[in-house]
């Protein structure tokens, strides 16, 4: 069976106000969720477990502990969260300028350090593939690349001029697109430490940007009601993929080896392509394939704006999380709701 790590909402200790992550063994996927109510309360939890249906009793004492404690150290709410590979490690952004590296390899969560020189409350964060460095981005409009063995910073981006709402890398750790409500899109070489394309087109803020697979391309999400399609090298804007009317704010590709299959009559049949998980503003979320915009699925609609989307290729699942507290967890294929999770603390933002 899969071991995974799943993540719920839970109240922060009384004696550490809006500052507490508590550790509770549910069951959701390799995903943490970061949770504000009224933007003035946080928590982030995070345990190691196996999906399973909820309410279904077992014995304790037949399994090793599951890692539990507090993760203290904001002060502020949390508005991003990003887990390694390997799940050895996270990554927190905060309202109070700060990104916050965590040790998930215990039986209890510890801090491994804190980077707090933004000028800005942090809204994105970012692992590059191989864990040495790190990406923040939010309120100051610059991304900063933070070398997580020295823990200095490695180099500062500065271009956009309003503030950045999502970071994504590509593959190969080579690039950044970062999305910002300057209505643009900028890509950034993190080896070369320069400043790329800038992907000019939308008519309004842009909340979201990802690589295709190849990282030849970008998707990116805004408020203007559309998903675009751009080219990664010159910047061109290709196409609109969808227009779901209503303002896009989250936006993620599945991952490479997650099986989408569309079902025909009695068969099944595999549906190539790229395919992109989205939410919006009027809690609509679906699925779309990248590069043809078909309409894979309509998934189940939130009550209250969607706010984050994530996704793991093993065991294939989604979430979404929703202005009103929902976690609703979903079967990458068929679609359909295997748990769902209402936080009565409020909004689930990352």
């Amino acid at each position: 069976m899969n071991q995974l790590q799943e993540v719920s909402a839970s109240l922060p200790a009384t004696t550490m106000p809006y500052k507490a992550f508590k550790i509770t063994p549910l069951s959701i996927a390799l995903l943490l969720f970061a949770v504000g109510v009224h933007m003035c309360a946080t928590s982030v939890a995070y345990a190691g477990g196996a999906i399973k249906p909820p309410l279904v009793a077992e014995n304790s004492a037949a399994k090793p502990p599951e890692p539990s404690g507090n993760l203290t150290g904001h002060g502020g709410p949390v508005k991003a969260v990003a887990v390694n590979q390997s799940g050895a490690r996270a990554l927190t952004g905060s309202f109070d300028y700060a990104m916050m590296l965590w040790d998930l390899t215990g039986a209890a969560p510890k801090q491994a350090a804190r980077f707090d020189a933004h000028e800005g409350a942090i809204n994105a964060v970012a692992f590059v593939p191989g864990d040495r460095f790190a990406l923040a981005a939010g309120d100051d409009g610059s991304v900063w690349m933070w070398d997580l063995k020295t823990g200095k910073l490695h180099h500062r981006f500065k271009g956009h001029s309003a503030k950045i709402n999502h970071l994504s890398v590509s593959s190969d750790g080579r690039f950044a697109v970062s999305a910002s409500w300057d209505r643009t899109a900028r890509i950034w070489d993190l080896r070369a430490l320069k400043s790329g394309p800038v992907l000019k087109g939308h008519k309004g803020p842009v909340n979201a940007a990802v690589f295709s697979q190849d990282g030849l391309r970008v998707y990116t999400a805004s408020y203007d009601g559309t998903i675009g399609l751009w080219d990664r090298v010159s910047g061109a804007y290709q196409r609109p993929v969808i227009k779901p009317g209503w303002g896009v704010n989250v936006l993620v590709r599945l991952p490479r080896g997650a099986q989408i299959s569309t079902q025909t009559g009695d068969n099944d049949e595999q549906e190539p392509g790229e395919h992109l998980l989205w939410g919006a503003l009027n809690g609509a979320a679906g699925i779309v394939e990248g590069r043809s915009g078909k309409i894979i699925a309509k998934l189940p609609s939130h009550d209250r704006p969607v706010l984050a989307v994530a996704a793991i290729a093993k065991p294939g699942l989604i979430v979404t999380g929703g202005g009103g507290g929902v976690i609703r967890v979903m079967r990458i294929g068929d679609w359909a709701v295997i748990e769902e999770y209402q936080n009565a603390l409020g909004p689930v933002w990352a």
